[in-house]
């Protein structure tokens, strides 16, 4: 699979979501390593997991079912190492409390490219757990609060008649 072939069919209007999106894989695979690599032994889809824009689902999808596991995880990486263009000079990180372990694998998700990076952390208990990356304009939202308002809303969806 061509990154750029994959990269072109992205109209410019979903660059910036997609990008977000992508992120937000690489940043989740990075800190739940053990959970994201028993994924397809499990059978779980990892992007029914992830709160992704319905476009960027659909091509994560196509690449995800083109490929296999070892080769969807390389892909991604690729992907994510184009979209941010190994240009991060600052990022602001929250976590719920500090946690050196969690603090220490996220700086080297950031720190990825050997480049040195401004990383200030935040902590903020209202989060609940999990972590708000920002890059930029980018913001990589893996905090527990939002994961269970996503939850909570799509039970009152499915709850509606």
């Amino acid at each position: 699979m061509n990154l750029k072939n994959i990269l072109k069919i992205i109209p410019k209007e979903y660059i910036k979501q997609f990008s977000k999106d992508i992120n937000y894989i690489v940043t989740t695979r990075n800190a739940l390593p053990s959970l994201w690599s028993s994924m397809p032994v499990s059978g779980i889809n990892a992007l029914d997991l992830l709160d992704l824009s319905s476009f960027s689902k659909e091509i994560i999808q196509h690449i995800r079912n083109s490929s296999t596991w070892t080769d969807f995880n390389e892909i991604i990486s690729q992907i994510s190492k184009i979209v941010l263009k190994d240009e991060i000079t600052h990022a602001h990180i929250t976590i719920a409390s500090k946690n050196e372990e969690l603090e220490s694998e996220l700086k080297q998700y950031i720190l990825r490219a050997d480049k040195e990076a401004n990383i200030k952390f935040k902590y903020k208990t209202n989060i609940l757990g999990g972590f708000l990356i920002d890059i930029g304009s980018i913001r990589i939202d893996g905090s527990y609060v939002n994961m269970l308002s996503k939850f909570i809303g799509e039970l009152n969806e499915s709850l509606k008649f």
